[in-house]
């Protein structure tokens, strides 16, 4: 069972985002309002996956991202965002990221999007703990 973490400033993103994921087998193990508290949780419950907003206060999701990258180089990290900015989203994925949810698109797509990184994310576990992680 994967554990999220969810960091964007707009509760109403937020709660998209977990109804979203109720669909699949995941804990939410917190919800950051801001980049600092999506590393302070980052470290406090180290989250198989983090949903990590671009545009976020006291501390942007590039910032945030990097940091979280030099706790854990492993981390899985999917960026939210409502910027169609490609050169930044390439940024992101030369930091580490592994993939991208634009929030103007639909649920299923942010389903299908969520469960692809989880697929790769449970190619890298352990078989053993890994074999239902992400069904639906």
């Amino acid at each position: 069972m994967p554990r999220v973490l969810i960091a964007d400033d707009d509760k109403i993103v937020r709660i998209m985002i977990k109804k979203i994921l109720s669909d699949f087998k995941c804990e939410i193990v917190a919800e950051a309002q801001n980049g600092e508290e999506a590393v302070d949780f980052f470290i406090k419950y180290s989250p198989d996956v983090v949903l990590l907003d671009l545009k976020m206060p006291k501390k942007d999701g590039i910032e945030s991202l990097k940091e979280i990258k030099a706790i854990s180089k492993d981390a899985v990290i999917i960026i939210l965002t409502s910027v169609s900015d490609m050169k930044e989203i390439e940024k992101c994925f030369d930091l580490g990221i592994e993939n991208y949810i634009r929030k103007d698109l639909g649920a299923n797509e942010i389903r299908r999007i969520f469960e692809i990184t989880c697929k790769k994310m449970s190619e890298k576990l352990d078989k053993n703990t890994a074999d239902n992680a992400c069904d639906a």
